[in-house]
């Protein structure tokens, strides 16, 4: 390194080694990619992949959840045949409101899972249906980047625990489009994150480098891996009204055939019952 007069006069400034200014203006690139590449990860992983599961939802959830009923509620009369017969073959009355408990108990998890689903729908809709303005939204992706710059994991690797438990809050209000709490989020983010290394060596700057370019390239393999997965697999024909009918159309299908189903299984229940002279 040399040294020249500044311009001011005031006194000598470094003159850096010509590798050394191209290799900071590398890292600096890769850097900027690197933030580029992580904010798109995020938005894919946060935003992108909601929207497609809200869609997806709006558009087969209700017909699904109506199919998931009906093959409950056939297990269920399947299940009931299953036990009024073992009870005839043993010689004994079936005593239905045992045999009502024992149907409680048994199906209790698919009750559930049938109230689970239906919350998901409806929040899926209640979020389809409050999407916020472009204004907002561009809004809410630039104070996304801010801190992200300040908190990514990935940027700034020698986090507090404090200031991963603030990211995750970051990215959870992210995903949601909740620009207020974002905004809330950006002033408990004041202080936190660290600058960027100091990297006063050509041996330094090269490991930096180094670091940049698998960074980058690992991102890079893990948003080809990502966009390979449900449900970004379907951003294409989700938005196909020929491809939707197509499907909704199987789905009607098959809730027909339960239909039948249960008609079927309702006589086979009533014949039972009459056999066993416990009618209702």
């Amino acid at each position: 390194m040399g040294s020249r007069d500044s311009e001011d006069g005031s006194g000598p400034d470094l003159v850096r080694h010509p590798d050394a200014v191209r290799l900071a203006e590398a890292c600096e690139l890769l850097h900027s990619e690197l933030v580029s590449l992580l904010l798109e990860r995020e938005h894919l992983v946060h935003v992108v992949r909601h929207s497609l599961e809200a869609l997806y939802l709006a558009s087969f959830g209700p017909l699904k959840h109506e199919l998931l009923t009906l093959q409950v509620t056939n297990r269920r009369m399947v299940r009931r045949l299953e036990l009024m017969q073992a009870a005839l073959n043993r010689g004994e009355l079936p005593d239905l409101s045992e045999v009502d408990r024992a149907l409680d108990a048994e199906f209790l998890e698919w009750e559930v899972r049938l109230r689970l689903e239906r919350a998901r729908i409806d929040t899926a809709l209640d979020m389809l249906e409050h999407t916020i303005s472009p204004d907002d939204e561009r809004a809410l992706r630039s104070l996304f980047r801010t801190l992200a710059l300040k908190l990514h994991p990935d940027v700034n690797p020698k986090q507090t625990p404090k200031a991963a438990q603030l990211w995750l809050a970051i990215q959870d209000a992210y995903g949601r489009a909740d620009l207020g709490r974002m905004k809330a989020l950006a002033l408990l983010a004041e202080g936190h994150g660290f600058p960027p290394p100091a990297l006063d060596s050509l041996e330094a700057l090269r490991a930096r480098r180094s670091e940049l370019q698998e960074q980058v390239r690992g991102i890079v393999t893990r948003l080809a891996e990502i966009r390979e997965t449900w449900p970004f697999t379907l951003a294409a024909k989700i938005v196909d009204a020929a491809w939707v009918e197509e499907q909704r159309a199987v789905i009607r299908a098959a809730i027909e055939a339960e239909k039948e189903r249960r008609v079927d299984l309702m006589l086979a229940l009533a014949g039972i019952e009459s056999e066993a002279g416990c009618g209702r």
